[in-house]
């Protein structure tokens, strides 16, 4: 797993992109021997803010599918217990979930990986 410090190069553009999670299955790899930037992710984890959420959904969701590697693309609110998952499938279409709630729980198949929001927003004022 790595912080926002990991920039991650998407193939086509070659643009750069500041995910606040990412995650790798198997081995990372860097971009020109770069250790802080990452050409394979399989999870990206980008926590919504009001002022950049319509360029998370659309164009830097757009720069992220360019990604060979990327499987899922999780977009977190933070001012509700809200998560938006975007799960490519096999034939590279993306399949788009919202889990709202303590108990709901997020599946990423992708990393064998199951997370109940409830661990997650643990200080989120009522």
């Amino acid at each position: 797993m790595f912080s926002s410090d990991v920039r991650v190069r998407t193939p086509s553009t070659g643009s750069y992109v500041y995910p606040d999670i990412s995650v790798v299955s198997g081995e990372p790899i860097p971009h020109a021997s770069s250790d802080d930037i990452l050409t394979n992710p399989t999870v990206v984890v980008k926590v919504l803010s009001p002022s950049t959420s319509s360029y998370d959904r659309g164009e830097k969701f757009e720069l992220y599918r360019e990604i060979p590697s990327l499987r899922d693309y999780v977009l977190v609110h933070t001012d509700a217990v809200h998560v938006e998952h975007f799960a490519r499938q096999s034939d590279s279409s993306w399949i788009f979930r919202e889990y709202k709630g303590d108990d709901s729980t997020i599946d990423l198949k992708s990393i064998n990986c199951s997370i109940r929001l409830g661990d997650v927003y643990t200080n989120l004022p009522a």
